[in-house]
Order: C-alpha cells, then sequence, then structure tokens
C-alpha cells in the first residue's frame, strides 16, 4: 500500500509501471482499491496522520511501514520479520531513538522503518488521541513519537526491539522527487515540542524508561547458522520474564474493543 497524500501532484500510471497489477484508490477516507499487487491510497489532505489510518488491505496482523526512500534487502527484511513474529505486540525496527532528552540510551523505535501490529492502527485513530494528532497535523511531523507513545501506552509499556543486524539502504533523494520534511529549519525543534506535550498529554510511565531490547549480529548469526536450534520461533524469548502473553494480548485486545470510551491520556 502507497500512502499518497500530496493532493496536488496524484501518481500516474507510469510511476507503476514497475507493477503488472496496480490499483490506484480515490477514496478520500483513504480505504483505497484492493485487487492489484500495489494499492495507492489518495488523501485529500496532505499530513502524516494519513500513514497510519486503519487499512482495508493488506489484511495481514504484520505491518512493515516504510519510508519511500528505504530499500531493505530481502534478507534484512525477514530478519526483523522474524523477530517481530516472535513478539507480535511489539515495534521492531531498525531505527532506535531516545524520546526523553539527556536519558541514556535508547527507548522507541522509528516507524520509517519498523513491524508493528495492524491493531496499533486503530488505536492510533482513537478520539482520545484527536489532541495529538492535531499537532502531528500542525507541524507536519511526529507521527512515528506519537505512535511510539499509543504503543506504549497500551502494552503497558513493552519495550521496542531494535533490529542491530543489517540495515535498509537509504536512497540520496526521495523517491519521487521533493522537499524532505526533515530538511526544515524548524524540524528538531518542533520534535522537542512534540516529546514534551506527548509526554504531559498521556498517562504517567508512557514511553518515560530507557529501555529498549537489542537484536545484534550474534542473534543474526544464529538467525541464518543451519541447525536444528535456529531459524523463525526456535531462538528463546527474550522478555520470557513476562507473567502471561496471552493475557496481555487478551488485554490488549480488551483496550482496542472500547476505544470511543477508553482513555489514553491523563484524565
Amino acid at each position: 500500500v502507497v500512502v499518497w497524500t500530496d493532493p496536488a501532484d496524484p501518481p500516474s500510471a507510469a510511476e507503476l509501471a514497475g507493477s503488472k497489477k496496480a490499483a490506484l484508490g480515490s477514496n478520500n477516507k483513504g480505504d483505497g482499491v484492493a485487487g492489484g499487487r500495489v494499492v495507492v491510497e489518495r488523501h485529500t489532505i496532505n499530513g502524516l496522520n494519513q500513514r497510519f489510518l486503519p487499512l482495508s488491505s493488506p489484511r495481514t496482523d504484520g505491518i512493515l511501514s516504510i519510508d519511500d526512500d528505504l530499500m531493505p534487502t530481502c534478507d534484512v527484511l525477514r530478519y526483523a520479520f522474524h523477530v517481530w513474529q516472535e513478539h507480535p505486540l511489539q515495534m521492531v525496527g531498525w531505527y532506535p531513538r531516545q524520546s526523553q532528552h539527556g536519558n541514556p540510551g535508547y527507548n522507541h523505535v522509528l516507524t520509517k522503518g519498523s513491524f508493528f501490529h495492524r491493531k496499533y492502527l486503530a488505536a492510533y485513530g482513537a478520539p482520545a488521541v484527536a489532541p495529538a494528532r492535531e499537532m502531528v497535523q500542525e507541524f507536519l511531523n511526529c507521527e512515528d513519537l506519537l505512535m511510539s507513545y499509543v504503543v506504549s501506552n497500551l502494552t503497558l509499556g513493552l519495550p521496542a526491539l531494535w533490529v542491530d543486524a543489517g540495515m535498509p539502504y537509504e536512497m540520496a533523494g526521495k523517491l519521487f522527487g521533493g522537499h524532505a520534511i526533515h530538511a526544515d529549519g524548524s524540524f528538531l525543534a518542533n520534535r522537542k515540542t512534540c516529546r514534551a506535550k506527548f509526554t504531559e498529554m498521556f498517562e504517567p510511565g508512557t514511553l518515560t524508561t530507557s529501555s529498549m531490547i537489542r537484536y545484534g549480529h550474534t542473534e543474526w548469526d544464529k538467525y541464518y547458522t543451519p541447525g536444528p536450534n535456529h531459524g523463525p520461533g526456535k531462538s528463546k524469548s527474550v522478555v520470557s520474564t513476562f507473567t502471561s502473553w496471552a493475557r496481555l494480548g487478551e488485554y490488549i485486545d480488551e483496550r482496542l474493543g472500547n476505544l470511543r470510551d477508553y482513555v489514553f491520556l491523563k484524565r
């Protein structure tokens, strides 16, 4: 799914020539049109919140969120997906960051290259999160940070997983040209404002720790080394001490099932 939020410059068929089957969606709600390998969601609003609208397709539980200037190799992609399959309630990504200024280490990953469960798209769009989404629209910034706050809040602070073994290639320019948002002089200042406001808005303890679990080259080597104890589903859970994964999953679903009444933010 390509999320296209530039109404002044809609995609053309020529730009999708690399796919033999493509579908151009014109639904302003971002529903897109199913039926092809590539589905382009065209939006009438130029913003970043549209990136995390609930998707009608694909219907997979796992969502890969990736910027248009990243090109992961198949091996890099497979390994990150393997990590997410073992820990589907957590965000898994290549780019770690720290949301609290001055704190050591990292506590979240950027959604410019990450896997997460599709259920978190609904959480991002919850009515209670509207004030934070308004900031994202105002600054054209911080949607990745907000998603991390939402997931941290919803999962009671489960740490993100940083895949530090193989990185996607970053192209020198954007895929379709144009001005990079991070090149704006106010980009970093706006992110600092977002961090402060989100920390103030959300319930205490949301994304305030410095916890981050790192999957480095050791795990990478194990994953790609033949043997009975290696490969998908064989590695030991790094958070096996958690009381009950099944119960946590039920708890998250309970909260997601009542998003209109659920309060993410401080009362």
